[in-house]
């Protein structure tokens, strides 16, 4: 199967690309450099989350038919607000791909996550499982464990800068 990754000025075939190599682009960027087997430069990409080579270019392999992530973020009215359940939003989205790292298998979305965000897969029987954090029982439990630990952060931050509650 070809990959293709969008770059800077295009899309380059993964196929053709021989190394991956990092350069300074500016004092505080650094951007990946595509060569192909001759060594030359294909195209580079530089924006700040594309830095890690293994992410970017591990196989890819097509998800079940039906495999839904669920995405969960936490998105209080004023940023100096404590989240509440009303903060609390979830989207069900379907898996289209397999990332498989060296960390193991990561969904592939439509849409990625922001960082904020929780993703999550659910499964068939309605349980929900975290990468590294276990398995819900439902939605509405994995819901309240993301609140509470966004809360948890909210509060040492209001400690941290002198705001908080002795």
């Amino acid at each position: 199967m070809t990959r293709f990754i969008e770059t800077d000025s295009g899309w380059v075939n993964l196929g053709h690309v021989a190394t991956v190599g990092k350069r300074q682009r500016t004092a505080r960027r650094e951007e990946l450099v595509f060569r192909n087997i001759d060594g030359r430069e294909l195209d580079t990409l530089g924006w700040p989350n594309a830095l890690n080579v293994e992410q970017l270019t591990a196989p890819v392999i097509p998800a079940a038919v039906g495999a839904v992530a669920v995405v969960i973020g936490i998105y209080p009215e004023g940023f100096d607000d404590r989240p509440t359940d009303g903060d609390v939003m979830a989207e069900r989205v379907p898996i289209v791909g397999w990332r498989i790292t060296a960390d193991g298998a990561e969904p592939v979305l439509i849409n990625p996550a922001s960082a904020s965000e929780t993703v999550l897969i659910e499964a068939p029987d309605g349980q929900i499982h975290s990468f590294g954090e276990g398995t819900y029982a439902n939605l509405d439990e994995a819901k309240r464990n993301i609140l509470r630990r966004t809360q948890d952060r909210w509060e040492q931050r209001q400690v941290r800068s002198g705001n908080g509650t002795t």
